[in-house]
């Protein structure tokens, strides 16, 4: 069976997929890509280098690039494992093949097709939070008397309804429904000497986390044309995507900054989550006669405002075929093909940066001639840079040249 698992449902967040059961310990169990006979890379970039901007590599949702084609303009799929696989495509396809034929032209008259669906998602079930008790822990005097401690974010304080405040639902107010435009316009058509196919979508997606999603825009042109014994082939493909993420599962190497699922899911209820910023627009720090800056847990929302995390990517595949039909049992073909991408990932943490800049935290007696820490090194930076920015930039090409003989 196959086996396909999402990383998770944020918006342009990749998939694992495993043909009948993985076959190694160490290396990639995913499946080889083929897409009109050309291999079609499907590795996943990450971003996050804690010595530069404090960032760790899981920080966020990644995706893989077999979602830059449009699943619209897939004709059919086939399956390849085994013996068969290694057949034709050597160690390459240890863990299976995928086969992907794209839509081509038939003869007869030209087809228009325009078709366009919206589809919603929410979060089904959300995790279960006691309502009882405010912000605050118990602890004991030398009497052994128990005295309130509120300089926490744990919410086993006293009831909420003894002490005249309310209750905030903060994690079903984070999260918002998530909507999906996906449009797609096709043209077909061909006769007897030659048919064509061109192709055009484009595809928007909400996050169910404010500000997050994914936009995708493909083109897509298959044509064939026949020459007395040639059969000439052109198939050629270009999209262009974009994922706005954000920090999620961690935060900033070494400091104590989170990542806004954890600092959501230990946010008190007795604290509306949605007060992060004064009536001046400066951040609102719950804690701020108590500790320094650089000691504050991070407020969801404010994370949402100020770390910019997001990924571009264009990609463009192609191949051209001839084949000569020399007697009607023999035939030889000759297929040269490209997939060539582009992905430029970056992340944007100016909040940092700007707190250095207008001496609200104190300097760090770092230099680069002593021995620090990579969350000491990642301040430093941070600290002479007028806005902290982390761009990767990934190219990725391949070629191939296949001769082909068959009866």
């Amino acid at each position: 069976g196959v086996s396909i698992t999402q990383s998770s449902g944020s918006a342009g967040a990749g998939s694992q997929i495993i043909l009948r059961g993985g076959t190694s310990l160490e290396r990639d169990n995913q499946p080889l890509f083929v897409v009109d006979g050309v291999i079609y890379d499907n590795s996943t970039s990450s971003i996050g280098n804690s010595a530069y901007d404090g960032m760790l590599a899981n920080a966020t949702s990644n995706s893989n690039r077999i979602m830059d084609i449009n699943p619209e303009d897939i004709e059919n799929m086939s399956v390849l494992k085994g013996p068969a696989a290694a057949a034709l495509y050597g160690s390459r396809a240890a863990a299976g093949v995928v086969l992907i034929t794209t839509k081509q032209g038939k003869e007869g008259a030209v087809e228009v097709n325009l078709n366009a669906k919206y589809t919603t998602s929410w979060v089904h079930k959300l995790p279960e939070q006691q309502k009882t008790y405010a912000r605050g822990y118990y602890t004991s005097d030398e009497n052994g008397n128990a005295v309130l401690q509120d300089y926490t974010t744990q919410s086993w304080g006293a009831k909420i309804s003894e002490t005249g405040g309310q209750w905030y639902d903060n994690v079903g107010n984070f999260f918002e429904n998530s909507g999906a435009w996906d449009t797609n316009l096709s043209i077909a058509g061909g006769n007897k000497n030659g048919k064509f196919f061109l192709s055009g979508s484009f595809y928007d997606q909400d996050g169910i986390i404010p500000t997050t999603g994914f936009t995708k825009t493909t083109f897509r042109f298959n044509g064939e044309q026949k020459w007395k014994m040639l059969t000439f082939g052109a198939n050629v493909a270009y999209s262009q995507s974009r994922t706005d993420k954000t920090l999620t599962s961690a935060g900033l190497y070494g400091s104590s900054g989170n990542g806004s699922m954890t600092a959501l899911y230990n946010f008190a209820g007795s604290d509306d989550m949605r007060h992060y910023l004064n009536e001046d627009g400066s951040k609102y720090r719950m804690f701020a006669d108590r500790q320094n800056l650089e000691d504050d847990i991070e407020n969801p929302y404010w994370m949402l405002d100020n770390y910019k995390m997001k990924d571009n990517t264009e990609r463009f595949t192609g191949n051209f075929s001839v084949k000569a039909d020399i007697f009607d049992w023999w035939w030889v073909s000759y297929r040269m093909g490209i997939d060539s991408y582009t992905t430029e990932n970056s992340n944007r943490i100016g909040t940092l940066a700007k707190r250095y800049a207008l001496g609200e935290l104190p300097p760090l007696p770092v230099s680069l001639d002593q021995p620090y820490q990579q969350h000491e090194q990642a301040v430093w930076r941070l600290q002479r840079e007028p806005d902290a920015r982390h761009i990767d930039r990934l190219h990725q090409e391949h070629h191939q040249l296949p001769l082909g003989l068959g009866i």
